[in-house]
């Protein structure tokens, strides 16, 4: 198992996941691409908890993804230490 490190999207590639959730709004939009900063996860829960008139959910979401939880192990096949 490798690890990945994967570049952020750009702005235009957030606003086209934005539109395939169904956020049409330029208003909209540019709140996703915001909330997004590049991470594509982020922009399809943001696009769609805006789509559904949610914004709580988006803006809970960063600090998920910041990283694995707390005692989930980041290199498995080496082991960790506890």
């Amino acid at each position: 198992m490798a690890d990945v490190a994967l570049g952020a999207l750009g702005d235009q590639d957030i606003t086209e996941i934005a539109g395939s959730a169904g956020v049409v709004d330029d208003d909209a939009i540019a709140k996703v691409v915001a909330q997004a900063d590049g991470n594509a996860l982020l922009a399809v829960e943001a696009a769609r908890a805006i789509a559904r008139g949610d914004t709580a959910l988006a803006e809970g979401l960063r600090s998920d993804c910041a990283g694995p939880p707390v005692g989930i192990c980041r290199h498995p096949r080496r082991g960790c230490a506890r």
